[in-house]
C-alpha cells in the first residue's frame, strides 16, 4: 500500500469547494492515515516509506512537493509519485 502526503490547503483543493477538514474526512473514510503531526516531516516520510515499501505519493503544490522531496533526498530509496493540486504547478510543468 502506499502512503500518501497531501497539504489540504492547496489551491486546487480550494476550488473544489469544500474544506480541508472535509478533504480529510474525504480521505480518512477511504483509509489515508496521517501521521503524528508531533514527528518532523523526515521521521513521517522515514515511517510512511517503511510502511509503503518505499513508495509515496505526495498531492499539493510546489511548496509541499519541494518539503517532501528535500526529506525524501535525506532519506534515500523511496520513489516519488506527484499528483499536482497546487495553484501554479510549476514543478509538475517542468517535469512534462
Amino acid at each position: 500500500m502506499d502512503s500518501l502526503f497531501f497539504n489540504p490547503h492547496a489551491g486546487t483543493i480550494k476550488r473544489l469547494g469544500i474544506t480541508p477538514e472535509q478533504m480529510v474526512e474525504k480521505l480518512t473514510a477511504r483509509g489515508v492515515i496521517t501521521g503524528p503531526p508531533h514527528l518532523s516531516l523526515e521521521d513521517r516520510v522515514i515511517d510512511a516509506a517503511v510502511a509503503a515499501g518505499g513508495r509515496l505519493i505526495v498531492a499539493g503544490g510546489d511548496g509541499t512537493v519541494q518539503s517532501l522531496l528535500q526529506a525524501v533526498r535525506r532519506c534515500g530509496g523511496i520513489n516519488l509519485a506527484i499528483i499536482p493540486v497546487g495553484t501554479s504547478n510549476l514543478f509538475a510543468s517542468a517535469l512534462g
